[in-house]
C-alpha cells in the first residue's frame, strides 16, 4: 500500500468526500452560502462605522439645534430690551422738543404705570406656571429616587439578610459594603462573587420594560427641567424690564418735580450709547444663528442622508449574514442527521466484520464506536485492551492496516446499498502486509482478504502482494487470480 493508503481516514476533506459518494449534496449549499456571507455581504469601511458615525452627526445636529434654541431665547432678550430703551429714547427725546409741557410728562409717567402693571400681570402668570413645573420635577425625581432605592432594598431583603455587624471581627457593615452587593454582585462581608441563583435575574422583556419607563419618566423630566428654565428665563427677563420701567418711572417723575433738561439729555446719551450695544448684540447673534443653521442644513442634506443610506446598507448585510448564519445551521443540523443514519450503518457493517479477527489486535475487539462531532472518525473498542482510533498514526504497521480494510470494507459495503451514490466497481489494494515482522495480525490480514470478495461481491479487488515471507500467495489461489510480476 502506498503512503497515504488511508484516504478516507486521513484526506482533510474526508467529511465532505464521503457525504459525496452517500449521496449528500448539502455541504456546496453551506459552501456557497459562507461564500456569499463572506465575500458578497463583506462590509466596508464606511459601513463598519456607520453607525458610530451616524450617531456622531446626529450628536451634533441636535447640539446645534439646543444650540440655536438657546441663542433664540438669548435674541428674544436682546430684543425685547432694545424696543424698551428704543421706546424711552422716543419719550426722552420728545420731552426733550418739550421740556415746559408738563402734561406730556404725566402721560409718560400713566403710560409707564400702565407697562408696570402689565410686565407684573405676565410674571405673576409664570410664577404660577412654574410653581406646577417645580412640582412637576419633584415627582418625577421622587419616583426616580424611590425606585432607586426601594427595588433594591425589596431584593435584598427578599434574598438574603445582611447583619448590621460582621459574625467574624464584629465590626459594623457599612454602606459601601451594602451596596457591593448591588454594584458587583460581591458579598457585602466576604467580598466573595455572590452565587447566581442567590440573586435574581429578571427577564430580558422586564428589563426591557423597566428601561422603557425609566428614558419616558426621564425624558418627561428633562422636558419639565428645560420647561423650567424657560419660565425663569422669561420671569428674569420680566423682573429686568419691572426694573427698567420703575427706573424710568423714577426719571420721569424726578423729572415732573425739577423738569431739569440737563438730566434729560445725560438719559439721552445714555440711552443712545445702550441702543448701540443691544443693537450689535442682536446682530451678533443673529449672525451666529444663520452659521449654525447653514451648519445643519449642510448636514441634513448631505452628510446625513449619506450615513443613512451606509447604515441602511449595513443593517441589511447584517441581517442577511445572520439569517445566512441561521440557515446554515439548519443545513448542517440536516446533514448531521443524515450522517447519522450512515455512520450507525458503517458502524453496524464494521461490528460484523470484527468477526474475521481471531488473533491479532482486534481479536478481541467488540464494537465501533464514530465520534459525536458528527464526522467520520471511530474509535474501535477492545475488552482488556487498548481501545483503536482511527486517527492514531499508525498506517505504517499493520494495526494501522487492518483498521483500514475494515473502513474502506464497509464503506464499499454500504455504497453497494445506496442507491444515489457513484457506480464504483473497483477496488485496489497495494501491500497489504507490513514490512516489518508482524506474526500476531499477519494472519488477520490474510483471513481478511480471503473473505473479502465475499463481503464486496459486486468488486473487482485487485491485490498488490511483493514476494515475501509475509505473504502466502498460495493462500488467495482459491479467490483471486495470481499473476506473477
Amino acid at each position: 500500500m502506498p503512503g497515504n493508503f488511508k484516504i478516507f481516514l486521513k484526506w482533510q476533506k474526508k467529511s465532505k468526500y464521503l457525504d459525496m459518494l452517500f449521496g449528500i449534496n448539502l455541504a456546496s449549499v453551506i459552501t456557497e452560502s459562507s461564500r456569499y456571507r463572506n465575500n458578497e455581504l463583506e462590509l466596508s469601511e464606511d459601513e463598519k462605522t456607520a453607525a458610530e458615525d451616524l450617531a456622531d452627526v446626529e450628536s451634533r445636529v441636535s447640539k446645534l439645534q439646543d444650540d440655536i434654541e438657546s441663542l433664540q431665547g438669548e435674541q428674544e432678550q436682546v430684543e425685547a430690551k432694545l424696543n424698551d430703551r428704543k421706546s424711552e429714547l422716543r419719550r426722552t427725546q420728545d420731552l426733550l422738543g418739550h421740556k415746559d409741557e408738563l402734561e406730556d410728562l404725566e402721560a409718560q409717567e400713566t403710560e409707564i404705570k400702565r407697562q408696570i402693571n402689565k410686565l407684573q400681570d405676565e410674571r405673576q402668570e409664570y410664577l404660577s406656571q412654574l410653581r406646577t413645573v417645580e412640582q412637576k420635577i419633584n415627582r418625577y425625581q421622587e419616583m426616580d429616587m424611590g425606585e432607586h432605592l426601594h427595588e433594591p432594598s425589596q431584593e435584598l431583603q427578599k434574598y438574603m439578610s445582611v447583619p448590621d455587624r460582621c459574625p467574624i471581627c464584629t465590626n459594623e457593615v457599612d454602606d459601601d459594603q451594602r451596596r457591593r452587593l448591588l454594584n458587583d454582585g460581591d458579598c457585602p462581608l466576604c467580598r466573595k462573587s455572590v452565587p447566581s441563583e442567590r440573586i435574581e435575574v429578571g427577564t430580558e422583556r422586564d428589563v426591557e420594560e423597566k428601561i422603557v419607563e425609566r428614558e419616558q419618566r426621564e425624558e418627561a423630566l428633562e422636558e419639565a427641567q428645560e420647561q423650567r428654565q424657560r419660565i425663569q428665563g422669561e420671569i428674569e427677563l420680566l423682573e429686568s424690564r419691572i426694573d427698567d420701567y420703575e427706573t424710568e418711572l423714577e426719571n420721569v417723575r424726578a423729572q415732573i418735580q425739577q423738569s431739569d433738561e440737563k438730566e434729560l439729555l445725560d438719559r439721552k446719551n445714555e440711552l443712545q450709547s445702550t441702543v448701540e450695544e443691544l443693537n450689535e448684540k442682536a446682530t451678533n447673534l443673529q449672525i451666529e444663528l444663520n452659521a449654525k443653521r447653514e451648519t445643519i442644513e449642510d448636514m441634513q442634506e448631505d452628510r446625513l442622508p449619506e450615513l443613512e443610506e451606509v447604515y441602511e446598507s449595513r443593517k441589511k448585510k447584517v441581517e442577511k449574514k445572520d439569517s445566512l448564519k441561521t440557515f446554515e445551521r439548519v443545513v448542517q443540523n440536516q446533514i448531521n442527521r443524515e450522517r447519522e443514519e450512515i455512520r450507525t450503518n458503517l458502524a453496524t457493517t464494521m461490528e460484523n466484520l470484527l468477526d474475521i479477527f481471531e488473533e491479532g489486535t482486534l481479536s478481541d475487539a467488540f464494537t465501533v464506536d464514530f465520534d459525536s462531532d458528527g464526522g467520520y472518525d471511530f474509535t474501535i473498542r477492545v475488552r482488556d485492551g487498548d481501545d483503536i482510533p482511527s486517527d492514531r498514526p499508525n498506517e505504517n504497521s499493520n494495526e494501522g492496516k487492518l483498521t483500514a480494510l475494515l473502513f474502506h470494507t464497509a464503506v464499499l459495503n454500504q455504497l453497494t446499498k445506496h442507491g444515489d451514490t457513484l457506480p464504483l466497481r473497483l477496488f485496489i489494494i497495494d501491500s497489504p502486509y507490513s514490512e516489518s515482522p508482524d506474526t500476531r495480525n499477519t494472519p488477520d490480514i490474510t483471513n481478511f482478504l480471503q473473505q473479502l470478495p465475499d463481503f464486496l461481491p459486486e468488486f473487482q479487488l485487485i491485490l498488490g502482494i511483493a514476494d515475501t515471507n509475509m505473504a502466502d500467495k498460495d493462500a488467495f489461489s482459491d479467490q483471486y487470480n495470481i499473476v506473477n510480476f
